[in-house]
């Protein structure tokens, strides 16, 4: 990790969760996606997502977006203030280099009318940027 903060979104076909609290990401979908026709459409689309940050860094409120081609949010994980001042108290306790957390979220089913870009955006403090994104866009399978 670079800096003091670093949140990571990933766009994926299904997350499992296992005993002991561990996750199993399946599918984890590249940069672009096509499609042989609109409308798109995938059964489930999830985004999970991991921050990583220095303990010594106080980020504020923290929260991710899912935004639409449009611009429309679809949905919206906050992190509770709470949970990271106490996160980052006990990192600092036991000098751990860095504090973590994880959210997910997922949409069922996921469609899309025309190409465009899906985003993750993460808003710290009065900061905004992408840390996941995902261009959806059509192309026809070759005829044989």
């Amino acid at each position: 990790m670079t800096g003091a903060l670093s949140i990571i979104g990933l766009f994926c076909e299904d997350i499992r969760t296992e005993a002991g609290g561990m996750h199993t990401i399946v599918g984890i979908l590249p940069e672009n996606v096509d499609f042989p026709q609109w409308p798109a459409t995938l059964p489930k689309l999830h985004l999970y997502v991991r921050y990583l940050m220095d303990p010594h860094f106080d980020p504020g409120p923290v929260s991710i977006r899912w935004v639409m081609p449009e611009g429309n949010v679809i949905a919206q994980v906050r992190l509770p203030t709470e949970m990271v001042t106490k996160a980052r108290t006990i990192a600092l306790a036991n000098k751990a280099p860095t504090v973590g957390f994880i959210s997910q979220m997922v949409t069922s089913p996921f469609s899309l009318s025309a190409p465009g870009r899906v985003q993750a955006i993460a808003h710290v403090n009065d900061q905004s940027f992408v840390c996941g994104s995902l261009y959806v866009n059509v192309k026809p399978k070759p005829s044989s």
